[in-house]
């Protein structure tokens, strides 16, 4: 089975299954957390932002992810 978020990426990479971050193991087979989400071709931003978040806490890089979220954050005419 093709991981989903990387089709829609428009690449091919197996679906690493309970060893996603997106995983639902809720049921008893479980299921992908993104199909959920009905992202389209249109959603290629969304698509590539998830793609990231998930290498990043996947590799063990979460601070440095957080550190620049936190940085974003605190841009002038972001409300707080």
């Amino acid at each position: 089975m093709d991981c989903h978020l990387q089709r829609l990426a428009g690449a091919r990479e197996t679906c690493p299954g309970s060893a996603c971050l997106f995983w639902e193991s809720s049921r008893s087979d479980g299921n992908c957390g993104i199909e959920k989400l009905a992202l389209g071709p249109d959603d290629r931003d969304v698509v590539a932002y998830l793609l990231d978040v998930r290498a990043r806490l996947m590799s063990g890089h979460a601070g440095a992810w957080d550190a620049e979220q936190a940085a974003v954050a605190r841009r002038p005419g972001r409300d707080a």
